[in-house]
């Protein structure tokens, strides 16, 4: 519930004003002569003591509590009419309430007007105040000034504190809960305030604690309450309940209502509050650990494309090593043919010179078992060279094939987690056809591959043939035998 605040109710009780300034001139005369006609007397203000002053350069605004004041007044004009100045407006912001409280700073403008005639002299009645707040929004403060002293101003009316109806007061809100209980001795009231409050932010909010004296004085149906000995705050008794008038950041003041309550009740709010922070950390820890199974799937979706992606630069590399195979296997056949007709030439020459030719014969038969051996260069190059080059790019082929597979095995088994997720990754018809179409691109390799070096071992024996022709036509000593050939790929 929030209760009225008076003007009357503003000004006794929570004594929140604003000192000016006040200065007079009078024209005094020599001794024994006649005092003139003084001038026009110009306005001062009452401080919170009570006393009058002119320009003062530091001023609280409230008296009863002194949560507010200004520093560095600077004043501009002094007139009887008005004043005006900047200054430092300086306030509690009473967060979580003022006795833990800090104090902010705003740069101000002031005017002081409305001057009016006491038993303490001319005094400005009335003050504003402008100043831009925590959030850059400019806000305005008209205050009425005190023109009678403090205790001058407040008829106290002692009565005997109420106890409260049930075993406290109570203040609730979305993120605290806050629990006074006292005992009185006539006007006055001790007790403590239980205050809990949500801390921090999910997944880490916990509901912190705090336990604090409090002490005040009821008059009526005014109360003031102090929290840790701190600065007093002001309210009205209403109901069995009552309402603190709590200043704000922005310098203005808002209703704090506490109502007659049980420890039960308090008990119940603090459960409500632990429920807030179990479910407000729960959405959070679930929301983390979603996106932490999203990235899961993310990452593993992409490791798939990224594989099946790469399946290409394999098959080109393996394309490129049959390529060589070829050009190896065309470069034997090539020098296989200069064995043969080799081999032909000696034979013509040994029957056209049965008793020899000066060893011409046998140097041409040497000749062609040295270009057996250059088929046999050419067998190694296909195979123990290139072959082996397409047997080493099938490794990384076939290595690649087992990433993808086990790429997608932990997507598929990521995706159990969150079903309802659906990334942008690969089909299984798309892996099965990426993994189909790599094994065959494997398999047909093999076959190719192991196909020249059977046609290059092939020709190699026939390289050795036709030197053993040639030697034995010439009659040049035993035939060389041939290497053994090379290996299949698997």
């Amino acid at each position: 519930m929030t209760f009225t605040i008076t003007r009357r109710h503003v000004i006794a009780m929570l004594a929140v004003v604003l000192v000016g300034v006040a200065a007079f001139v009078a024209v005094r005369l020599s001794q024994g002569a006649t005092v003139r006609a003084a001038q026009k007397p110009l306005p001062n203000v009452m401080q919170c003591t009570g006393k009058t002053q002119s320009k003062p350069t530091r001023y609280v605004l409230a008296c009863a509590d002194y949560n507010s004041e200004l520093l560095k007044i600077r004043w501009t004009s002094w007139t009887p009419q008005s004043a005006t100045a900047t200054a430092t407006y300086s306030f509690n912001d009473c967060t979580p309430y003022c006795a833990a409280g800090k104090f902010v700073s705003f740069p101000a403008t002031v005017r002081l007007s409305s001057p009016r005639p006491t038993k303490s002299g001319l005094l400005f009645s009335s003050a504003r105040i402008i100043y831009k707040g925590p959030s850059g929004k400019k806000v305005t403060l008209a205050e009425s000034l005190p023109t009678v002293p403090l205790s001058a101003s407040v008829s106290v009316t002692t009565t005997t504190a109420p106890s409260p109806v049930g075993s406290g007061y109570l203040n609730t809100s979305s993120t605290s809960a806050a629990f006074i209980q006292w005992n009185s001795n006539g006007s006055n009231i001790s007790g403590t305030i239980q205050l809990d409050y949500l801390q921090g932010s999910p997944p880490n909010e916990q509901l912190s604690a705090n336990t604090d004296p409090v002490s005040g004085q009821i008059n009526g149906s005014q109360i003031s309450l102090s929290f840790s000995s701190g600065t007093a705050q002001f309210g009205t008794l209403s109901g069995g309940g009552f309402t603190l008038d709590v200043p704000q950041s922005d310098g203005s003041l808002a209703p704090a209502t506490f109502q007659s309550a049980t420890a039960a009740q308090f008990n119940q709010a603090v459960s409500s509050l632990n429920g807030v922070v179990s479910s407000a950390n729960a959405t959070a820890n679930q929301a983390q650990a979603t996106a932490n199974v999203e990235s899961t799937i993310n990452g593993d979706a992409a490791a798939v494309a990224s594989d099946i992606s790469g399946f290409g630069d394999r098959a080109s590399a393996v394309s490129s090593d049959l390529g060589s195979v070829t050009n190896g296997l065309a470069t034997e056949k090539s020098d296989l043919a200069m064995t043969a007709k080799a081999e032909q030439g000696v034979i013509a020459e040994a029957k056209q010179y049965p008793g020899g030719n000066s060893g011409q014969v046998c140097a041409d038969a040497s000749q062609d078992s040295a270009d057996a051996d250059q088929v046999s260069a050419d067998d190694d190059q296909v195979g123990a060279g290139d072959g082996n080059q397409v047997a080493y790019d099938l490794m990384r082929f076939r290595n690649a094939i087992s990433g993808l597979q086990s790429d997608y095995a932990s997507l598929q088994q990521a995706e159990t987690a969150l079903p309802s997720y659906q990334p942008s990754a690969p089909t299984h018809a798309q892996v099965n056809s990426a993994v189909a179409s790599a094994e065959k691109a494997v398999s047909t390799a093999v076959g190719q591959t192991n196909a020249a070096i059977d046609q290059a071992n092939a020709y190699q024996t026939n390289a050795y043939q036709d030197a053993a022709g040639a030697i034995t036509a010439g009659g040049c000593g035993s035939p060389p035998s041939p290497p053994q050939g090379q290996q299949h790929i698997s």
